[in-house]
């Protein structure tokens, strides 16, 4: 078991690391991180002691502040700090196996190796856990190998020989980071969704939304510095424990996983939903058959829920633009069903996938997110240019196939909560900034910097909303039947004879693919972590919680394949939790602790925790 010392800080010596405080599984570890510098012999980080090393750490009491706990190793280990002041921290670890006795004896050449190969397996896994999970949350502006987030396993850092600092980014690759983890399935249900809310009071809310995750986001990544927390960056997790307790730093690992067992859905319908159709598209290419449903040959783009039209709608209009094309049911699209055969198809295609211990493979085809984006982008501004944008719209006749409301109250709700997940990046964005280069040692430019950051943010931010906004209001407008016609997923507007839309649906289905066994992973480790302290307890464990998932997923996609359904309400859910509730009620707590708390802080503060709770119950009305 490798444990950190009591002033959070690596030593240079190459054969060990740090320890102080309980160190077992089951037990908390408390880290009061101070200042540290760059060993030029070695490239890791060295420690200085305190001009008087005998003095306790300084982490703050219980009364005042909550320490954030972890929990390492399998068996008890108990070390103070030295007596006496040296120059590097001494060793607490447990005696390690007779596996690894011989990379004692061998040590390897680089000296990252060299600290690997002397933490134990589940500090690997969780190691390489975060290496992966990073990549899949950002594509850019990703962990090195040699750096991780000192929450997790700060003892674990280790510096190659030719690099004396971590590498820092850009704040155009923070912008771009911030913008590519969010950017995700919402955007195929934007454009139904300003629908519900009608023009004038979707975009309103949108504009409400983006700024009340912009400032809760902003307080994340600004709250330890409030609060005056030194040393090492804490994650969200950490820092809801800290200033809520215990329970909240669960609650938060809780919320999350739910969050990525929600996107899990989501990716299973749409992945049955590209699987049927782009199988229906080679069938009809190869027997020369006809779709079951098909448009006036006009504009490619169907209505596959004729019946939620408004009546006077369907009888004077729908019939100008759609034909429904009676076929006989041969054999094959008896067998072929969207809800049931394509759903179950993927089981044994996915299910072999989940149960890699390292998905390292997957990690590679990451990049193909962006890259669905800007197709996604191009595909609708092709569509629009053919339809006409203003073309199809109508605010005055309501009877006209082209009616657009500007506001439906009733029903606005479904965008909030479509936004609370479109919008959420809190659990990563510390991550994200702490990339970003900092310039500790001079006040002055810490000041421009902090600017800097919360300049990156928001843009970040707008550019989320401009893209959102941008597919959205593109396809709502120009569409050129009934808006009531628009689904939750846009692509079942288009025939699967489209060209475009069928590469778009091929595009997606592989790219989705690659991502959904890392989601899995993701949900695999923080379960077993919480449970066994192991990413990997057994291979039947694993099997038993992929199959749960799977499980879930398959009678969603077979009862309930509707995304903006799910996600509306995942995201509300989750967004109540961690981007309404939580960032405000910590910001309140450091306030307190600082003495800086008044009646309006409480007062807008509460506001924002009142709205993420209505916005969570409107979704059951």
């Amino acid at each position: 078991m490798i444990v950190m010392s009591g002033q959070g800080e690596m030593t240079s010596e190459p054969q060990d690391i740090v320890g102080s405080g309980e160190g077992t599984r089951g037990e908390d570890v408390h880290f009061a991180p101070s200042s540290g510098t760059w060993s030029e012999g070695s490239g890791l980080l060295e420690s200085h002691p305190p001009s008087n090393p005998t003095t306790e750490s300084t982490v703050p009491s219980s009364r005042q502040r909550r320490p954030f706990h972890y929990h390492y190793g399998s068996t008890p280990t108990s070390t103070s700090l030295p007596a006496a002041s040296t120059t590097s921290s001494t060793v607490a670890a447990s005696k390690p196996k007779s596996r690894r006795s011989s990379v004692r004896n061998n040590p390897p050449d680089d000296p990252q190796e060299r600290v690997l190969s002397r933490a134990s397996s589940n500090e690997q896994a969780m190691y390489s856990r975060f290496r992966y999970y990073s990549r899949l949350s950002t594509n850019i502006g990703t962990i090195p190998h040699h750096v991780i987030p000192a929450p997790f396993f700060a003892p674990l850092v280790g510096f190659p020989a030719d690099e004396r600092t971590p590498i820092k980014q850009s704040s155009f690759i923070t912008i771009f980071a911030i913008w590519s983890t969010m950017m995700g399935t919402s955007i195929l249900s934007m454009p139904w969704a300003i629908h519900k809310a009608g023009l004038a009071l979707g975009i309103a809310l949108m504009v409400v939304m983006t700024g009340l995750c912009l400032y809760t986001a902003w307080r994340v990544i600004t709250l330890q510095k409030t609060a005056r927390i030194p040393g090492i960056i804490l994650e969200l997790p950490a820092l809801n424990g800290y200033f809520l307790g215990k329970w909240a730093e669960y609650a938060t690992v809780f919320v999350s996983v739910f969050a990525l067992i929600g996107a899990a859905i989501v990716y299973w319908v749409l992945l049955s939903n590209f699987l049927f159709h782009t199988v229906s598209y080679f069938h009809d290419e190869i027997t020369n058959s006809t779709a079951p449903v098909s448009n006036g040959s006009l504009f490619n783009v169907i209505c596959p829920n004729i019946t939620s039209a408004p009546p006077a709608v369907v009888q004077q209009n729908i019939s100008a633009f759609i034909e429904f094309v009676e076929e006989e049911q041969d054999g094959f699209n008896e067998f072929w069903t969207l809800n049931l055969t394509a759903p179950l198809t993927l089981v044994p295609v996915l299910g072999p996938l989940l149960n890699f211990q390292s998905p390292t493979f997957f990690t590679k085809f990451t990049s193909l997110g962006t890259l669905s984006v800007f197709y996604i982008i191009t595909f609708i501004s092709i569509k629009i240019n053919k339809w006409g944008f203003l073309r199809n719209v109508n605010f005055q006749d309501a009877t006209s196939i082209h009616y657009i409301s500007l506001a439906k109250p009733a029903t606005a709700h479904v965008i909030s909560g479509i936004l609370a997940l479109a919008l959420f990046i809190h659990n990563a964005i510390i991550t994200i900034v702490s990339h970003q280069e900092n310039p500790k040692n001079n006040k002055n430019l810490q000041a421009m910097f902090d600017l800097l950051q919360t300049r990156d943010l928001i843009i970040a931010y707008l550019l989320v909303s401009g893209t959102y906004l941008i597919v959205g209001l593109s396809f709502y407008l120009g569409f050129p039947l009934s808006k009531d016609c628009i689904e939750d997923n846009f692509l079942n507007n288009f025939v699967r004879d489209d060209v475009l839309a069928m590469v778009a649906r091929v595009f997606l289905f592989f790219q989705m693919l690659t991502v959904f066994p890392l989601l899995v992973y993701v949900i695999r480790t923080q379960v077993f972590y919480v449970i066994y302290g192991s990413p990997w307890p057994s291979l039947f464990r694993v099997i038993i919680l992929n199959c749960l998932v799977i499980t879930i997923c398959v009678l969603f996609a077979i009862f309930l394949p509707h995304i903006g359904t799910v996600i509306r309400f995942s995201g509300a859910f989750c967004g109540m939790v961690l981007v309404f509730l939580f960032p405000p009620m910590a910001y309140l707590r450091a306030s307190k602790l600082q003495g800086t708390i008044s009646v309006l802080k409480i007062v807008v503060h509460m506001l924002i925790v009142l709205f993420g709770i209505l916005n969570f119950i409107m979704q059951f009305v």
